[in-house]
């Protein structure tokens, strides 16, 4: 049996911060199931940070754990009630985030959690040997995608090319100022638009490639709709 260690326990204001937020007006309890509910605040949210959300008009209150901070964002409710106290069930999964697109470890490789200092890492399962460390569950993936495609010789696998409609034929909807968005934020519209993740090839790094994504799918719908006209 394993104990806890004084080194592992502190008073909780060094830990982590609690958050108090205010849902706009019309925001409903299932937004706040989704990754965009949170995509200008998350930058300065940490992990076991707590979140106590409540609706403008008082009609519910939510308390909530943030699980994962970065690119993939996610909060867990602790407490939903409403306005008179009644304890609320959400329809939708609890554990919130970016869970389309999800990127998956390349065969041979395990990302796992090594501890604060380490972070999420990637480790070679034909002989335990940890590559490389000291990232987000993300970038360590993509790292392992990158040097899978390394030693085999191939150049990484391309992103698909853009397109105009989502696997259920919805578009993916570009704002007019999406030159100004946060590159994560750039980077999770690539990824909405091309269908996978986007990852370093050709000289460009993910950024790069995730901007020329958005500006070709920019001009092919422009060009659409000129031809349309």
């Amino acid at each position: 049996m394993t104990h806890l260690t004084h080194g592992r326990i502190r008073l909780a204001e060094f830990s982590r911060q609690t958050h108090v937020a205010v849902a706009p007006a019309g925001a409903k309890l299932d937004d706040i199931l989704t990754p965009d509910f949170w995509v200008h605040v998350q930058s300065t949210i940490r992990a076991w940070d707590r979140i106590e959300l409540r609706a403008e008009d008082g009609s519910w209150f939510a308390d909530l754990v943030v699980t994962q901070s970065g690119m993939a964002f996610k909060v867990r409710p602790l407490t939903v009630i409403n306005k008179d106290g009644k304890v609320l069930t959400l329809s939708t999964p609890q554990e919130v985030g970016t869970t389309s697109n999800a990127l998956r470890a390349p065969k041979g490789y395990v990302i796992d959690y090594g501890g604060p200092l380490h972070r999420y890492r990637v480790v070679r399962k034909s002989d335990g040997e940890v590559l490389h460390y000291g990232m987000d569950e993300d970038e360590a993936i993509r790292w392992a995608i990158r040097h899978a495609a390394e030693q085999t010789g191939a150049p990484p696998a391309a992103t698909p090319e853009p397109i105009n409609d989502t696997p259920d034929g919805v578009p993916t909807l570009i704002p007019d100022n999406w030159e100004e968005l946060h590159w994560k934020q750039q980077l999770k519209l690539a990824e909405e638009i091309s269908g996978g993740p986007v990852i370093e090839a050709h000289g460009k790094t993910v950024t790069e490639r995730a901007r020329d994504i958005i500006a070709a799918t920019v001009e092919a719908r422009a060009d659409d709709a000129r031809n349309a006209a």
